[in-house]
């Protein structure tokens, strides 16, 4: 795997920032999270996962328009292969 960077606030910091709070990482997505079934508490969402992607992405952005079917084919791809490997969000 490669090196993995860490920032706060749009800066570089040379520590791990996840271990520099007692609160858990996914706290910074806030209480819920709104999924296809209606919104939903961020640790129910989360929990198990092996790994979570965060998507930025913009409605009015042409190259996020068209990479959007091939996030979804992938996402269905990896959740029929293993639920609990990864979620996204975005």
């Amino acid at each position: 795997m490669g090196e993995v960077r860490y920032f706060l606030n749009g800066q570089r910091v040379f520590e791990d920032v996840l271990k520099m709070s007692s609160e858990p990482w996914f706290k910074m997505l806030g209480d819920t999270l709104l999924t296809a079934e209606g919104p939903k508490p961020t640790e129910e969402v989360v929990k198990g996962k092996r790994k979570v992607a965060l998507l930025f992405a913009d409605v009015n952005c042409p190259y996020c328009e068209a990479f959007e079917p091939v996030l979804q084919d992938t996402i269905k791809k990896v959740k029929a292969a293993d639920p609990l490997d990864t979620e996204v969000v975005y």
